[in-house]
Parts: structure tokens; C-alpha cells; sequence
């Protein structure tokens, strides 16, 4: 029962396990799937594809030229495909775009052409480069919310991704126009404010798209369960945390929007009802009897006894 005190201060070392040869393989298969599933290349140290990047958020940047390198085929030993996505709107992308890009700029779309088709055979790597105009707002936006929707289709196998690597254009179709405008189709650029109608209307429709819900503060009455509903009696609210009090007389009774009679409680309900219906087809004046005034609490009294100064005889 009791150990030997040197067995304590100097235990037995464990038994290594044995690890065969097939565990071996098993675990450097698995391992070499996920890293050939999931692994971002971009992560990688000595990454040819350059990137950087940024404060904003942490989707990578790359610039135009390195654009025009993966146009190229100089990094096709990457990446089995890569997808342009063009998150302007549509009369911007239509008045030009990079030649092979594909628009898309709501979150259904999102949904429908990249997560609901995406990479069937496993492995398969896709690089995938957002951008807008400038590559300001709309197309970081776009970006962060398919990850977020490639988290919550990947949520049973974290960390693995269908996209893991996703950049971002660095100034967007403004400046690779301004230095490859043969590489566009056509070669045009039309600025989001040209149309300044189509402008207002898909700029509101995009911050419908994106916004999320707010969560909305939890009130006193809410902080001991959070989402329980207490019962409302007409305009009032039965706090939760009173549901063992006694019911008083203004829940026990509906409320009543006529005008008061003011009538004591000591009157019993016939009387009451009585005095509520001739108020009705009264025309509105009350000629109640008034009480009288109220004797003060302190009254002078006249000492008894002692005569009154008329009465005094003078000496």
C-alpha cells in the first residue's frame, strides 16, 4: 500500500511504446493529407508567390504585377486553378474587367458559385484573388465573408478549408488598369460614381447583404434566465424575479381607461356599479356633497374657572 520512499524520490522510468510500422504509415498518411488539403502555400517560408500583409485584416495582399504572373502560368505548379472575383457592381463590371474574372458581389453568390461547387476532388488547391476598385471595402469584405463561410461548411473537419488561400488585389481594378489595360476585356474602366443612380441603389443592397445582427442587450428583468418572456398584464410587465410575490389589486383587476369616481373601498360593488352608471349619463359635472373642513389638531380652549376680564371688579 505505502510506496518505498526511494520509489518516490526516484520512480521507474515508463515503458516506451512500441510504435509498428503500419501506425507509422497511418499517421504520416493522415498528416500528409491534411497538408496537402488545408495548408495555405502562401504560409509557407520561402513562398515564391510574394504577398504581404496588412493591418486591416488577415487576408494577404498581392500587387498587380504578381497578378500578372499567376495570368502567366509562372506559378501554375502552386496551384491546380485560380479564380478572379470581381465584387463590383455589375454596370462597373461590364464597362470593363480583368480578362477572366468572374462577378460576384452578394453573399447568396458567394454561397451558390464557390462553396456549394466546391473542390471535389480532395487536395486540389484553388487560389482565389479578391477585388473591387480599389480593394478598399467591398472587396475585403467579400473575402473575410467567404471565409467565414468556408468555416461554418468546414465546422465538422477544423481546421480544414476549401480555400485556404485567399488574397486580396492591392488597389484594386484601378490600379491594374492604370498599368495593364491591355490585359483587360474591354479595355475600359467606368468608376463606381459614373452612375450615380445604379450607385446609391447597389450600395444600399450591399450593406443589407453584409450587415450582421446585432445582438440586443439583455435588461434587468432578463438577467437571471437569459430569453425567458414574463407574463404581461395589460401596460405592465411582471418582473421574473417577482412571480412568488402576492398579485395585488392592480393585476388582479383589469385596467380601465374611464374616469375615476374616486369612491372608497369600503363601498361594496353594487355601490359602485351604481354610482359608475349614473356618472355615464351624467353630462359630465359632479355634484357630490362636500365634506367639511377638518378641525385643527391643536384647539384653543378657554381655561375654566377664572372669570372673564369684563366680569373683574377694578380696586
Amino acid at each position: 500500500m505505502f510506496e518505498n520512499p526511494k520509489e518516490v524520490l526516484n520512480p521507474l522510468p515508463e515503458k516506451k511504446r512500441r510504435v509498428t510500422a503500419a501506425a507509422a504509415v497511418s499517421a504520416a498518411a493522415v498528416k500528409t493529407d491534411m497538408h496537402s488539403e488545408q495548408l495555405s502555400v502562401l504560409a509557407q517560408k520561402n513562398c515564391p508567390l510574394k504577398s504581404f500583409k496588412v493591418d486591416q485584416d488577415a487576408i494577404r495582399r498581392i500587387d498587380r504585377n504578381t497578378l500578372c504572373e499567376i495570368l502567366d502560368g509562372q506559378h501554375c505548379n502552386l496551384y491546380d486553378r485560380y479564380v478572379i472575383v470581381d465584387c463590383r457592381f455589375e454596370y462597373e463590371y461590364e464597362g470593363g474587367h480583368i480578362a477572366g474574372a468572374v462577378n460576384i458581389n452578394t453573399k447568396e453568390r458567394l454561397q451558390e458559385a464557390l462553396i456549394a461547387n466546391s473542390p471535389a476532388t480532395a487536395g486540389e488547391r484553388t487560389l482565389l484573388v479578391f477585388h473591387c476598385e480599389y480593394s478598399a471595402h467591398r472587396g475585403p469584405r467579400m473575402a473575410m465573408q467567404l471565409r467565414q463561410l468556408d468555416r461554418e461548411a468546414n465546422m465538422e473537419r477544423y481546421p480544414l478549408l476549401h480555400y485556404p488561400d485567399i488574397v486580396i488585389l492591392d488597389g484594386g481594378y484601378s490600379q491594374f488598369f492604370a498599368g495593364h489595360a491591355a490585359r483587360c476585356f474591354p479595355q475600359q474602366y467606368v468608376a463606381m460614381k459614373d452612375n450615380a443612380d445604379a450607385c446609391e441603389r447597389e450600395m444600399d443592397r450591399f450593406r443589407r447583404t453584409m450587415k450582421t445582427k446585432k445582438r440586443k442587450a439583455v435588461g434587468r428583468s432578463k438577467t437571471f434566465t437569459f430569453g425567458s418572456t414574463a407574463p404581461a398584464v395589460d401596460a405592465f410587465v411582471v418582473s421574473p424575479v417577482a412571480v412568488t410575490r402576492s398579485r395585488s389589486a392592480l393585476f388582479s383587476q383589469p385596467l380601465k381607461t374611464k374616469r375615476s369616481l374616486n369612491v372608497s373601498s369600503e363601498l361594496d360593488d353594487e355601490v359602485a356599479k351604481a354610482l359608475a352608471e349614473e356618472a355615464e349619463n351624467d353630462d359630465g359635472s359632479f355634484d357630490f356633497e362636500t365634506t367639511p373642513p377638518k378641525q385643527p389638531m391643536f384647539e384653543r380652549r378657554r381655561l375654566t374657572g377664572f372669570p372673564k376680564l369684563s366680569q373683574c371688579s377694578l380696586f
